[in-house]
């Protein structure tokens, strides 16, 4: 009875080169990705089979017994054993084997694989969420660092690739934090119910013992049960909502990383990378190739279509649980977390590295008559003439700075004898409005933002951490 080969109703294992195909052996990968969260879950499950009464506290022993040896070896006994009808079963007929089926076969009481699998699911995804969560807000502090360092560092600001108008390196960075802290809170939205436990939803229809789903969710570091038996089992919203929000990080990194790349060439050369994050050329001795943020730009891809196959995987399937649904939905979030992981690593090392020539910029800014607007604004306030009217003449103006090669300024008088440097300084102090330049405020709204985001987060690490601390050290104080 304790052979996996005979359940009752079947009585044979699966086609053999079916079943190396679809289940293969034990491994060390099973190890990390199911059988140690398995040990986590089975103490708390027959800690609360065995403080409702369910089973007898020698047999709650027996297992915890057996579950914690194995623990305490890192599952060695099992690695490379065969798991004919899948990694659970092959366990549980282990600590059968063990213990004997009066024992360890009280283990499965009021529950079942699909509820099992759907806790481990969301157990697993605590870890590389906190790790994104670390990057991604060390990140958006370190451009806000570069903010305040370079708040007064000019730089053209670009629309159609073409200078535009008066910008600050501070100015820049701000507004991308800004993007990046919405991101932040949508991975955040994103995982909402990652803290909602399905440990005795069962196989969709719950139990008819009387489970206290409450105690084990706590064991486990949860903040509560899931409210409906179905919804535990067949929902895989958390996945597609998840890999969403990541898709949505990776885009804004890719954009950053666009205007990194077009920054850095030659022709315009506001900024510079370090030797230490630059590639060379097998041909052209020249060559300084920005290549870990083109890097960063084509790996964006790979997420989408992570978040494209998690959706393709649920769509059309019923609404109870399933092995698509659980099983081929979810492995995309892995790969997406994986991406996520080495597109924010890079960032953070060009954001680190990076650095700016302000030189370079004003030479552009001059070239590009990124004053114009100014001017047009000025006529309105001093010639009373309407802005349209302004904007046209302005724009004769420019035709005839770009005839008498000189700057806009020299054409117009006004900052005549100014250095570039101050001149364009003054005229970003008065884009103090609408957001722009001159307003100084937002860097210290934008840091205390973070802690406002990530204030439940936190708070749901540290029980995490609390829970997995706990069980760890029951286990591995069992006899």
């Amino acid at each position: 009875m304790t052979e996996a080969s005979d359940t009752g109703r079947i009585k044979g294992y699966l086609n053999a080169s079916i079943r190396d195909k679809v289940f293969g052996s034990i491994t060390c990968e099973t190890v990390e990705h199911e059988l140690s969260y398995y040990a986590h879950i089975d103490y708390a499950h027959v800690t609360m089979l065995s403080h409702t009464g369910i089973i007898q506290v020698d047999t709650a022993k027996a297992i915890l017994s057996v579950v914690g040896s194995l623990y305490k070896e890192n599952f060695a006994q099992l690695i490379g054993k065969p798991s004919p009808r899948g990694t659970y079963l092959a366990y549980e007929s282990f600590i059968m084997s063990e213990i004997g089926v009066a024992f360890g076969g009280a283990l499965q009481t009021g529950r079942s694989r699909n509820d099992l699998n759907a806790t481990v699911f969301k157990m697993r995804l605590r870890e590389p969420y906190q790790k994104l969560n670390g990057k991604l807000t060390l990140l958006i502090t370190r451009l806000l660092q570069i903010a305040a360092a370079e708040d007064q560092t000019l730089c053209p600001a670009y629309t159609h690739y073409q200078p535009a108008f008066v910008g600050t390196i501070g100015h820049y960075m701000r507004g991308i934090s800004e993007q990046l802290l919405r991101d932040l809170a949508f991975v955040h939205s994103g995982f909402a119910n990652i803290d909602d436990c399905p440990l005795g939803a069962c196989a969709g229809g719950g139990t008819s013992f009387k489970i206290n789903q409450e105690m084990t969710s706590e064991i486990l570091g949860f903040e509560g049960a899931c409210n409906n038996s179905v919804d535990a089992v067949a929902s895989r919203d958390l996945c597609v909502k998840g890999i969403a929000a990541i898709a949505q990080l990776a885009t804004s990194l890719s954009r950053l990383s666009a205007d990194f790349i077009f920054w850095s060439g030659s022709e315009v050369a506001i900024a510079e990378l370090p030797d230490s994050l630059v590639g060379s050329s097998s041909n052209m001795p020249q060559k300084r190739n920005p290549f870990l943020l083109e890097m960063i730009k084509g790996r964006c891809s790979s997420i989408t279509g992570s978040w494209v196959g998690a959706t393709a995987s649920i769509q059309w399937t019923p609404f109870s649980n399933s092995v698509s649904v659980s099983g081929e939905s979810t492995k995309h979030v892995w790969q997406a977390f994986t991406d996520i992981d080495f597109i924010l690593d890079l960032t953070n090392a060009i954001a680190d590295g990076i650095s700016f020539r302000e030189r370079n910029a004003l030479d552009l800014m001059e070239a590009g008559m990124v004053d114009a607007v100014f001017f047009a604004e000025e006529a309105v306030r001093k010639s009373n003439v309407s802005f349209r009217q302004a904007h046209h003449d302005v724009g004769n103006k420019v035709n005839e700075a770009i005839t008498r090669g000189e700057s806009l300024r020299q054409v117009l008088c006004a900052g005549k004898d100014m250095a570039a440097k101050e001149w364009f300084c003054e005229v970003s102090r008065a884009f103090a409005f609408g957001g722009g330049t001159g307003d100084r405020q937002s860097s210290k709204r934008e840091a205390a933002y973070i802690d406002d985001i990530c204030a439940e987060f936190y708070a749901r690490c540290s029980r995490w951490d609390r829970s997995f601390e706990s069980i760890s050290h029951e286990l591995l104080s069992v006899n």
